[in-house]
């Protein structure tokens, strides 16, 4: 509280939140959800009545485990039949501390901020919070170091925990090492079927020598059937797969693994052994998770070294973010 002038400047959702924000209706059709993704950069679109009330969310992961259950082009299913329902939601007076808890109990990466009128105004991602904690530097009013970490581990969480290595010092102790991979031979349809049955949203891909050459995300698969306006049994995985253009060592310090991150805003890494093949998996979900209380000077999974690398990995010029932050 600002005893000078009485008001309250604690940061609040709208001070972070994304606006304008793209949104649908129940009664379109996939392929124009798929579209405002594509035209807005973004991985989800809010659903709205003719009030502007928000009914529901999609995602490019719906959109991509939609296209691959039932086998049909995007323009041949409509939001309403695939849309999340439940909406956590947030109002734009809400303190960050508020939007963090929301967030933590929903495990939502996401939500919609709406005005007193409970209508749309704005989307607050992760994102958002990482981003808005590299260019504020240490704040009380949850963006602190611990406090986003600890935020966005509780929202990346998935399934059963993992126990954590409190020793963890290079890739091999925080990779996957059960990594479920595609060929470039495949077809879109059979990849998303893996990440449907695994739950995972990301794979890489292996050429006929048994060397990683791309990878390939649920994000991918959605925008390549939007693209392509065909179903996902038609379309080769080499059409939606990104080039492997970086990878580490199973003997990488997790610093070097964070840097590397930094350095190309890039959240997974293939982990090739000597010979170039693969032997595990490493994203920055699974260093958020070991993130901990610096235990030595310089710890790189100290919670202010994680919170540089969310900051960095996530970032985006935002000259509205910055007025916002008072730089």
């Amino acid at each position: 509280m600002n005893d000078a002038c009485g008001k309250d400047e604690r940061m609040r959702a709208s001070d972070l939140m994304t606006k304008p924000v793209q949104s649908c209706f129940a009664t379109d059709d996939l392929q124009r959800a798929a579209q405002l993704m594509w035209e807005g950069d973004c991985g989800i679109v809010p659903v709205l009545d003719p009030e502007r009330h928000v009914i529901g969310v999609i995602t490019d992961r719906d959109i991509c485990m939609a296209a691959y259950m039932r086998g049909l082009g995007l323009r041949q299913m409509e939001v309403g039949s695939t849309m999340a329902k439940v909406v956590h939601a947030v109002r734009e007076d809400d303190p960050v501390e508020a939007v963090e808890a929301a967030m933590r109990g929903a495990h939502v990466r996401r939500v919609p901020v709406l005005d007193g009128q409970r209508k749309l105004v704005g989307l607050l991602s992760i994102h958002d919070l990482a981003q808005a904690h590299r260019m504020s530097g240490e704040r009380a009013d949850g963006l602190g170091d611990e406090t986003v970490v600890k935020t966005i581990r509780e929202v990346c969480q998935r399934g059963v925990r993992r126990v954590v290595c409190p020793q963890a010092k290079v890739a091999s102790d925080l990779m996957t090492r059960e990594v479920h991979h595609c060929r470039v031979s495949d077809r879109l349809d059979r990849v998303a079927g893996v990440m449907w049955d695994y739950d995972c949203g990301s794979m890489p891909v292996v050429g006929d020598d048994g060397r990683t050459v791309g990878i390939v995300t649920d994000r991918d698969i959605c925008m390549a059937a939007y693209t392509r306006a065909q179903p996902l049994r038609e379309i080769p995985v080499t059409v939606a797969a990104s080039r492997a253009a970086h990878s580490v060592r199973p003997d990488t310090p997790i610093g070097v693994v964070e840097a590397v991150m930094r350095m190309h805003r890039i959240r997974r890494l293939p982990v090739l052994d000597i010979g170039g093949n693969l032997v595990g998996f490493l994203s920055l979900a699974d260093i958020v998770r070991h993130a901990r209380a610096s235990i030595e000077e310089d710890d790189a999974l100290g919670f202010e070294k994680v919170a540089a690398t969310l900051g960095s990995v996530y970032r985006r010029d935002d000259a509205l973010l910055v007025r916002a932050l008072g730089a």
